[in-house]
């Protein structure tokens, strides 16, 4: 049992929890290797502000977005956006558009790659990230998404489509390999 000495049990919870756990499981690391983001000059100030992307933005957003991060040194490295939808309730799996509250989602970045089913593949320089952060806290419409895309997004008519996903393959193998598999295509979008 839980002693709680404030009304606000979550928050308490979480640092008890913190406290119990220790920096070593719950430290706070880069989307990307602390060499590479400290060689851009803004790179984290873009990365912080991406993490920080909050509502209605988010909405026309996939679950599963790979971005690559080119570096003027050809240097690539690779994060993942997961959409965080937020429900009013789950008390049914039918509807679920009319329970959904998009002014409340979120965007979690993971260093690497999570999950076996990426949705959209996102292909950036580093001296564009400001550009491309900016560019989706800016989202109000399906025409403001698909901007994005036509920007930033490796389509499956890409031509360099299955060169992004050999890159992924071996990207993933090289830096994740207690995690590293095949990556699934069968949820990919096609907007």
């Amino acid at each position: 049992m839980v002693d709680y000495k404030t009304e606000n049990k979550k928050a308490e919870l979480f640092d008890k929890l913190g406290s119990y756990l220790g920096s070593e499981v719950l430290s706070s690391r880069s989307v990307l290797p602390e060499k590479t983001v400290s060689s851009a000059a803004g790179l984290s100030t873009h990365i912080d502000s991406l993490a920080k992307t909050r509502g209605k933005a988010l909405a026309y957003f996939s679950e599963l977005s790979i971005v690559r991060v080119n570096f003027g040194d050809k240097q690539q490295h690779a994060f993942t956006m997961a959409l965080n939808r937020y429900h009013k309730n789950v008390s049914s799996l039918l509807l679920e558009d009319e329970r959904l509250l998009p002014e409340r989602y979120s965007v979690t970045l993971y260093p690497g790659i999570l999950g076996s089913y990426p949705n959209t593949f996102y292909d950036v320089d580093a001296s564009d990230l400001g550009s491309f952060v900016k560019q989706i806290k800016a989202i109000r419409s399906e025409k403001d998404y698909v901007a994005l895309l036509d920007n930033y997004a490796v389509r499956r008519t890409d031509p360099l489509f299955w060169s992004f996903a050999d890159w992924l393959n071996g990207w993933y193998a090289k830096y994740q390999p207690d995690k590293a598999g095949i990556i699934d295509l069968n949820r990919f979008e096609s907007r």
